[in-house]
């Protein structure tokens, strides 16, 4: 989803996050629900029906539950299912919200940003004092975004899994050195292959893609760290300072002297 979601802290009124576990045989519901839920299942399965509709849930896997929908959830009758939830009730469930809303995907595997986000939620729910409120409902609109986010990147990895795993692998060891070779080969694909899958979806090489992750990496530490300008390119790959400042100078028309002092200088 490419479009920024139309939820904001105002439009959320509460955040409740917990953790729950059902025995053998459980059920919840029927219920029609008011509020946005995020559903992580850690063990068991669940059998959800959402408005007729049937999903099965494994562990590991992120159920999504909308205002208005009519939700009745069978646990597994084997053993006990253990799940953590973050619930939003909105002040407002307005219609562009809810289209996209519902155009994203129903479930996703869970990610490690998603765990740990939940994590802080849980956590917080146990400081329940009126000034930590707001907080709560900033890690719930940010679980709710995060989830627009990785849905679309889910999408983008069922169309190019080739071009996601090659991004992953970039993104791991960007701060070593890296050939065209080793990447390609990370990929169970040839070295000319990977070029033509790049060009076509991304407009680049991956070995290019590698050097703009390694500038725009550096970029950040250079702005947000006291690190010296030789450390920051031994940190992100680069073969020597030089190197680095020439990298930094063309893609972004200024040293990287200039970037840290004008960023100072904002401040």
């Amino acid at each position: 989803m490419s479009e920024d979601l139309r939820l904001t802290d105002e439009s959320i009124e509460q955040t409740i996050a917990g953790s729950v576990v059902y025995p053998p045989g459980g059920t919840y519901g029927p219920l029609r629900y008011r509020e946005i839920q995020l559903v992580l299942l850690h063990s068991g399965s669940m059998e959800v029906e959402v408005d007729g509709a049937a999903y099965k849930v494994h562990p590991g896997q992120l159920l999504l539950l909308l205002p208005e929908e009519n939700v009745y959830i069978a646990f597994d009758r084997s053993g006990k299912s253990r799940h953590r939830w973050i619930t939003l009730s909105l002040r407002e469930y307005e219609a562009d919200l809810q289209h996209q809303l519902h155009a994203m995907p129903r479930t996703i595997p869970i990610s490690e940003p998603m765990n740990r986000l939940v994590d802080l939620s849980v956590m917080q729910r146990q400081t329940d004092l009126p000034e930590y409120r707001s907080v709560a409902n900033a890690l719930g609109l940010a679980a709710i975004r995060l989830y627009a986010a990785e849905s679309a990147r889910n999408d983008a990895l069922i169309a190019n899994p080739v071009i996601g795993k090659v991004k992953s692998f970039i993104h791991e060891h960007y701060a070593i050195p890296l050939s065209m070779k080793e990447i390609a080969d990370h990929a169970n694909v040839s070295a000319s292959h990977l070029v033509r899958l790049f060009k076509q979806a991304e407009q680049t090489t991956p070995i290019q893609y590698l050097w703009d992750y390694r500038v725009e990496h550096s970029l950040v530490l250079l702005r947000t760290t006291g690190l010296s300008v030789g450390e920051i390119a031994e940190q992100c790959g680069f073969k020597s300072r030089y190197h680095y400042s020439r990298s930094v100078k063309r893609y972004t028309g200024k040293s990287a002297s200039e970037i840290r002092a004008l960023h100072w200088q904002s401040r």
